[in-house]
């Protein structure tokens, strides 16, 4: 009899457990991010910038702080603990949460606001104006057009009030991004919406992947058209104004490692620590399980897509998914549902063959989430979404995992199962595969 290993891997706020026999795992990427650096990261981070110190930079200055919205998993916390004594000689504080094209009012959004309001009364600084940012509202400021894609960049007016930024970001792999990094709080996090669609429209490229960025430490790695664009929307943004960025690598709030120090200098840091911590190169197997993590990286069906990205090569043609994300949320906020969600509806072939000509938010989604359903035998999708609605959009529901685990078993029982409990986070690359 085959001895069983039990695998947790995170749904929702809890986890569930999988019984898979020893044989028949093939790797487990558990989301691991490597060792805690000794001490306290953030705190070593600060002192050892190497570049002007965060309080010397602020001083007297009108300071932005921007912040991820709550569908980003930030150690707040322990940012706003050890950076905000930082801030005490700023002249003003303004927080900007960025949402990009989220809801500003989603829930979670007011809880950060509430924690920066407290960290401010405990170091006594001045936190003028709280900006919830909303990509449909405005009013807008115009910064120019990017030399290479020519996209007007219309942002929040109320930047422009700043002399100077401080932004956190919690690094990781992005399936189309390149890298989730401090640039992406300014573009698209303070965008207007058709400055984002413009933007994003440069995910249907080939190159708008995973593991590519233009400020990436290896020259091979950087071509990557919708971060470049991102990079250039920021420098007109700005206008020269610095913009000190602490980034992170965590795992369920516990920071691991962490850099500080002016923008461009932080990024291809974290980018090559991100790759060394966060990539893994697999034999292709012909079943995955593939969890987002837990919330509120599986929130919604829209933030949950991510994961299936990142993993994808992880898994040979014709083979089977289990997938799980909780999606309390449904299937995402704003217009997900009418250009992500009812195009997924369509025929598979169609969804692939129709050019997107008149891009849409969100139209990229249904065509990337088409063609990795076009890959599969199957896709089972273990998740609150009502049956009927996984149905609609060509996966299988699953009420009990463990079933489609033990079917694959008595399929094949020689089978390796490649499992991914934090997948949004991990880039898989699969062996030999041109980076």
């Amino acid at each position: 009899m085959n001895e069983r290993t039990k695998i947790s891997v995170g749904y929702d706020n809890a986890t569930v457990d999988l019984f898979i026999p020893a044989v028949n795992i093939g790797s487990v990427v558990d989301g691991d991010e490597g060792e805690r650096v000794p001490g306290d990261p953030i705190h070593d981070a600060l002192i050892n910038t190497g570049e002007p110190a965060l309080n010397n930079l602020v001083n007297d200055r009108r300071t932005g702080l921007i912040v991820a919205d709550a569908t980003r998993e930030v150690p707040l916390e322990a940012l706003l603990r050890t950076a905000m004594p930082q801030l005490r000689p700023a002249r003003e504080v303004n927080l900007f949460i960025a949402t990009g094209t989220h809801a500003p009012d989603m829930k979670g959004n007011a809880e950060i606001a509430a924690l920066v309001r407290r960290y401010a009364q405990i170091n006594k600084f001045d936190l003028r104006s709280i900006v919830f940012h909303d990509c449909q509202a405005g009013p807008w400021s115009y910064a120019g057009k990017t030399a290479t894609y020519k996209n007007d960049i219309y942002v929040n007016a109320a930047a422009d009030q700043c002399e100077v930024f401080i932004t956190f970001s919690e690094m990781k792999n992005h399936y189309f991004a390149g890298y989730s990094n401090p640039l992406k709080n300014f573009i698209p996090g303070l965008a207007q919406e058709n400055t984002i669609m413009h933007n994003h429209k440069l995910t249907l490229e080939e190159s708008a992947t995973f593991g590519r960025h233009p400020l990436h430490p290896d020259r091979e790695r950087r071509n990557n058209p919708l971060a470049l664009d991102i990079w250039e929307a920021y420098q007109l943004m700005i206008k020269g104004r610095p913009t000190f960025a602490i980034t992170t690598i965590s795992k369920k709030q516990n920071v691991l490692w962490a850099a500080a120090g002016m923008i461009e200098t932080v990024i291809p840091k974290t980018i090559e620590e991100v790759d060394r911590r966060m990539s893994v190169t697999l034999d292709p197997a012909d079943f995955v399980v593939i969890s987002c993590g837990g919330y509120p990286n599986d929130e919604s069906l829209y933030i949950a897509q991510r994961a299936l990205e990142l993993t994808g090569q992880g898994i040979r043609d014709g083979g089977e998914i289990l997938f799980m994300a909780g999606c309390r949320n449904g299937i995402g906020t704003g217009k997900s549902e009418e250009n992500f969600y009812l195009p997924l509806t369509e025929d598979i072939d169609k969804i692939i063959k129709t050019p997107v000509t008149n891009y849409r938010l969100y139209a990229h989604k249904p065509v990337k989430f088409a063609r990795l359903i076009k890959r599969m035998r199957k896709i089972h999708f273990y998740t609150k979404l009502a049956p009927e609605a996984v149905r609609r959009i060509h996966l299988e529901p699953v009420n009990d995992p463990q079933d489609v685990i033990d079917r694959w078993v008595r399929q094949d029982p020689a089978a390796k199962i490649h499992i991914f409990p934090d997948g949004n986070k991990y880039a898989v690359y699969k062996t030999s595969a041109k980076r």
